[in-house]
């Protein structure tokens, strides 16, 4: 892990390193010989007697001993989360989740194109281990053959016809937009191009004339350029691609191989791609194929084998069940074929895999079963003492049937002659508090998920901070990418705003929206939406342009003043503003010139009770409050005055951030003053 400070003109670089993980691999130990010698002959079987970390060494050791991926199946996706984090910070092996869809594929909704992003991006690039929850086996997709034959290859350099790939974005599925903010969008401006593919960020490109000159990521929200590319690829947005009757009609489509499209269907796709076409893949689309299509080269491991196949069973009656009950109420049309991967189709698919059951309990239906000794590590309820007896007098001395004998949790031989690795977030204190009883032998490792374990096979004993300090294991949440649309102030369709709302015009500034209406202008009519400024002014918009507004986004409920029609009124308000905000800028960087020229107090690290009262609280920190949290204690931990605003609705857990701080400040030996604007909440607080 590297933290860059910035130090007057200079970069310092400091390294902060944790070690994985430095278990050793028994050269005689017959369990661990049979699991090798099957590994090396590429049989299947079961591995029993398994904790969370013995499973991830062995998954690190079918990596290395057979040199194949593999494909790690999990039930849930808290697990998959919890095994790639601890595969990382445990072991330094790297691994990919392979998120599956949260509606179902019988839904008239499209899914979410930012996960599809993301599933089509591992199919594609094959990590070395992909870790998949069970939901996710039940979805199809494109073959690697149909993203060959449908992408389109940008490169610096090349010559296009704008009004040639305008048409090749809408065919792949793509829609056009003023300006692209979310993926599988597009936009032509002039001599720029934009683009939002299957990929983590929007493409650029720039031409002189109709030649590619310049290529480059950029952010959606900030417009602002990441990374030079040479070479952009435009990726179908859809399973399937509706471009052969746009240029031929449906006849000559339907003759071009494709499964007869039915006349209800056809007559709902005229205008192109439809919300909720996915539910009709089957008809465009006949030869999708399962993730185990793309994974034929790996290795499969079931993390508790029956478990899965009942969760796949599950999943796969909910579907059935859904599919009928639609058809029933008419919610869509008669399909062709199902789709997803019945469990029949999925016993068939993986039966010429080289298939490791992490299987705990077991089926009998494996004849092949190799049993490996681990257990958990007893709990030391927070008491160091009985963490140095553990360590110190229950075994290093030799002394286990002592420790055995006086009501300790019993301790099997083995145990004097293990490596002993400490996993934990507080290392310094650690050492600090095993130093005071001359325990120095001990490995250190970065906090994991999983509780701690004895392996006996391994000769080896991991703690970590669940058994040390009563540290409750907590959720890992994942990160979930949301449309940029889905934010309040954008505006998308009509149905966003409501007649009376206030919304701002990128050209004319604050108005009233007063509704929808038909008028004829030109010759045309059209619908257009109508703004009223002051004076009662009135602008007509075009529909297709509503994406020129946003929502107004005040504080408080003071009304805004409306902006004049004509003139400079927008313009002037809107250098005004630009003034005053340079000015606050100015007084802010003088302000905060002379605080770093000061010093605050400097708070403690934290302590043992910090960690106690933290695990205390019954929620899993989001992402956001785990970030304000390591914030504020940083902040608290320097010397410089602390000057941080929190800010989050109502029951979004700022209360808990505060609580952090307030502790913190007080195991230092300091006071603290909680302000709070009722009394009401000052009672609550209490």
């Amino acid at each position: 892990m590297l933290i860059r400070f910035k130090q007057g003109d200079f970069f310092v670089l400091i390294w902060y390193y944790f070690l994985v993980f430095k278990i050793n691999i028994p050269e005689n130990n017959i369990n661990y010989s049979r699991f090798e010698k099957n590994l090396v002959k590429g049989v299947s079987f079961a591995v029993t007697g398994l904790t969370s970390i013995l499973r991830l060494l062995l998954i690190k050791q079918i990596k290395k001993i057979t040199g194949k991926k593999i494909l790690f199946i999990t039930s849930t996706e808290q697990n998959a989360l919890k095994y790639q984090n601890d595969l990382s910070k445990g072991f330094g092996e790297d691994a990919e989740i392979l998120p599956f869809q949260n509606i179902s594929m019988y839904e008239t909704v499209s899914p979410n194109r930012y996960d599809y992003a993301e599933q089509i991006r591992i199919l594609r690039e094959k990590p070395d281990i992909v870790i998949a929850p069970c939901k996710v086996l039940l979805e199809k997709f494109p073959t690697e053959k149909f993203f060959e034959e449908n992408s389109v290859e940008i490169k610096v350099g090349d010559e296009i016809n704008l009004k040639e790939i305008a048409q090749k974005f809408v065919d792949l599925g793509y829609k056009r937009s003023t300006m692209v903010s979310d993926i599988g969008e597009f936009s032509i401006r002039g001599d720029i191009i934009d683009y939002f593919s299957l990929d983590k960020h929007p493409v650029r490109i720039e031409l002189w004339g109709d030649e590619i000159v310049d290529i480059r990521y950029f952010n959606n929200e900030t417009q602002k350029s990441i990374e030079k590319l040479t070479v952009a690829k435009v990726l179908p947005m859809y399973k399937f691609i509706l471009e052969g009757w746009r240029s031929g009609g449906i006849d000559v489509w339907q003759d071009t191989s494709h499964t007869s499209i039915p006349p209800y269907i056809h007559t709902s796709f005229e205008d192109g791609y439809f919300e909720g076409i996915e539910v009709y893949q089957n008809y465009f689309n006949p030869e999708l194929v399962s993730v185990f299509d793309y994974f034929k080269d790996y290795i499969l491991v079931f993390d508790e084998t029956s478990e899965i196949y009942s969760k796949y069973e599950f999943v796969d009656k909910g579907f059935e069940e859904q599919l009928q009950e639609n058809l029933k109420l008419e919610l869509h049309k008669e399909l062709n074929g199902k789709n997803h991967i019945p469990f029949e189709d999925f016993i068939h698919k993986i039966a010429g895999f080289v298939k490791i059951g992490f299987n705990n309990f077991i089926d009998g239906e494996t004849d092949d079963i190799i049993e490996f000794n681990s257990q958990p590590v007893p709990n030391f309820g927070a008491k160091i003492e009985n963490v140095v007896e553990f360590i110190k007098e229950g075994w290093r001395s030799g002394g286990i049937d002592v420790w055995r004998d006086t009501n300790h949790t019993s301790i099997p031989p083995y145990i004097h002659t293990s490596l002993i690795i400490i996993a934990t977030d507080y290392p310094d204190r650690v050492k600090e508090l095993l130093a005071e009883h001359e325990i120095f032998d001990v490995e250190y490792s970065e906090s994991i998920s999983s509780a701690g374990a004895i392996l006996e096979d391994f000769n080896t004993v991991i703690l970590t901070d669940r058994e040390l300090f009563n540290k409750r294991s907590k959720e890992v949440t994942s990160s979930k990418r949301t449309y940029y649309k889905e934010k309040p102030e954008y505006i998308e369709s009509i149905n966003d705003i409501k007649e009376g709302e206030y919304v701002v015009h990128s050209v004319h500034g604050v108005g009233i929206y007063t509704g929808l209406s038909k008028q004829e202008i030109d010759g045309q009519l059209k619908d257009y939406l109508t703004i009223e400024y002051a004076n009662k002014d009135k602008l007509h918009i075009p529909a297709e342009q509503i994406n020129l507004l946003v929502r107004y986004r005040g504080s408080g409920t003071i009304k805004p003043k409306l902006s004049r029609m004509g003139g400079n009124d927008w313009e002037n308000t809107k250098t005004r503003v630009k003034k005053e905000v340079e000015q606050v800028a100015y007084d802010l960087l003088r302000l905060y010139a002379r605080r770093k020229m000061k010093k605050g107090i400097q708070f403690l690290p934290d302590i043992n009770w910090q960690v106690e009262m933290e695990e205390a609280f019954e929620y899993t920190e989001t992402p956001d409050q785990m970030k304000a949290i390591n914030d504020v204690k940083a902040d608290m931990e320097s010397e410089q005055p602390m000057d941080r605003l929190i800010c989050g609705d109502v029951g979004f857990g700022k209360t808990e951030v505060a609580m952090r701080g307030i502790f913190k400040a007080v195991t230092s030996g300091e006071q603290v003053a909680v302000v709070v604007p009722t009394t009401i909440l000052a009672f609550q607080h209490y």
